[in-house]
């Protein structure tokens, strides 16, 4: 019987995200593994990792946001806007009080210009392939939020800021890197990035059992992801497994909240997820009869 569940895995620096988890899928040979949120090879940190049927939740895990610590290099750009890419321009390093007055206008909504190397899709091919290629292309700005903008400490004689930052799913730091040296009159690169938080979930939180113990969600677990909760009396379960939509119109009419909601049975076991939209129900990703962590 393929296993399912949830974990939280540190991933170490110099491997891309799917390399990474090449234990655990050792750990899991019969189940399939994925993660959410994928860090740059360069970078370490929090990746949730999603085992068998728990992988068809992974867009209620992608939307989280997420925290980071960061070093900045100013004075030094690279074409990739970290420390693996080539340099390819050079500014004067700025004193600490032109960065700190910078910060607020980076804080809360903004536009912000993905870098060129990402893996978004331009014509349905990656920008960093026509990066690589050398192609023209221009991206778009796209509205992104951060929450905090710390700078942490700051050495000017190199030039290296370490900042913490509270951010919406989809920014991107080596963005912000950039264009907090432009505001300086200047370019930087990230050196360094460690990904300390996402969602409720934080690096403290690891196991580091060698076994790689799956997790189930629970009540709480859910209601942190910005779920609502539906709890199901034992007769009504084999109609949830079984995608009885009678069910979902019996539910419908005492449901009021409008968002998705995590199903459980009367001991608190994960069922899946109905998705509600303006009072309307629906099955989400349904999980078979079996216990998480299996």
């Amino acid at each position: 019987m393929s296993a399912i569940g949830y974990l939280l895995f540190d991933k170490p620096a110099r491997v891309t995200s799917f390399t990474a988890l090449k234990a655990i899928r050792k750990a899991y040979p019969d189940s399939k593994v994925g993660h959410s949120g994928t860090l740059d090879s360069f970078a370490t940190g929090l990746l949730i990792v999603l085992v068998g049927q728990y992988s068809r939740l992974a867009p209620w895990f992608l939307g989280l946001d997420k925290v980071y610590e960061a070093s900045f290099r100013f004075g030094t750009g690279t074409d990739t806007l970290d420390p693996v890419g080539k340099e390819d321009s050079r500014g004067p390093i700025p004193g600490e009080d032109d960065i700190r007055n910078s910060l607020a206008r980076f804080v809360g909504t903004i536009e912000q210009i993905p870098p060129r190397y990402s893996a978004l899709h331009v014509k349905g091919q990656r920008a960093s392939d026509l990066a690589l290629r050398g192609q023209d292309f221009q991206l778009k700005a796209r509205p992104v939020t951060i929450h905090s903008l710390e700078l942490q400490r700051y050495d000017a004689a190199e030039g290296k800021g370490e900042f913490r930052i509270h951010c919406s799913s989809g920014t991107y730091v080596r963005a912000l890197a950039r264009d907090i040296a432009r505001a300086c009159g200047t370019c930087a690169h990230v050196s360094a990035l460690r990904r300390t938080r996402v969602g409720p979930f934080s690096i403290g939180q690891i196991d580091n059992d060698p076994g790689f113990p799956l997790h189930a969600i629970d009540p709480d677990t859910a209601s942190a992801l910005g779920l609502g909760i539906l709890r199901l009396g034992k007769d009504q379960i084999p109609l949830f497994s079984n995608g009885q939509t009678a069910l979902l119109a019996e539910l419908g009419a005492s449901c009021g909240m409008d968002r998705d909601l995590a199903v459980f049975g009367p001991d608190s076991r994960f069922h899946g997820i109905v998705r509600n939209s303006q009072g309307g129900l629906s099955f989400g990703p349904v999980l078979s009869p079996r216990r998480e962590g299996e």
